[in-house]
């Protein structure tokens, strides 16, 4: 068995878009992980970085997002305004509005709640009510990941997410 794994590093912020181009075309996965939610989704938008994800994963890539990475992975990053963790204003002069709110979509109909843990769940019951009825919030808690197939979003363990729709 070859364990050998390739890894590169790639910041949408700094990285031009041919090293980003390059660097996907060749990923068998790929893993965004978290920070400022509104500055990585600014910047994997401005550098391309976002279709050409969401192209690469189309063509049958693994996508594992942490944080921030699995709320871009998401319909739209609005869950990142609920907690208030993520401050808006880190990238100036940026409107932040349901056009450039729309994410990914590589769960599409599904928003993505990172961080989860009980004392949130009156949070995202309230924040939920406000969605289309056909938008599903999965609630990703620390000790465990989730998962998206078509429409079924699977929790590893009973303990780490809850789906609702």
């Amino acid at each position: 068995i070859d364990s050998h794994v390739d890894i590169d590093c790639l910041c949408c912020a700094r990285d031009d878009g041919d090293r980003v181009r390059t660097s996907l075309q060749g990923a068998s996965c790929v893993w965004v992980t978290g920070g400022n939610t509104f500055y990585l989704w600014h910047h994997m938008r401005s550098s391309g970085c976002a279709d050409l994800v969401q192209q690469r994963v189309a063509e049958g890539v693994l996508y594992v997002g942490q944080s921030a990475g699995s709320i871009v992975a998401g319909e739209s990053i609005e869950t990142a305004f609920w907690k208030g963790w993520d401050d808006p204003d880190v990238v100036p002069g940026v409107e932040w509005s349901a056009e450039t709110l729309d994410a990914m979509s590589l769960a599409p109909d599904h928003l993505f709640f990172p961080h989860y843990s009980p004392e949130f769940e009156p949070l995202v019951q309230r924040e939920r009510v406000k969605l289309p009825p056909t938008t599903a919030v999965v609630a990703l808690a620390d000790a465990g990941p989730a998962y998206v197939v078509g429409d079924l979003a699977s929790e590893a363990s009973a303990d780490s997410c809850a789906s609702q729709k």
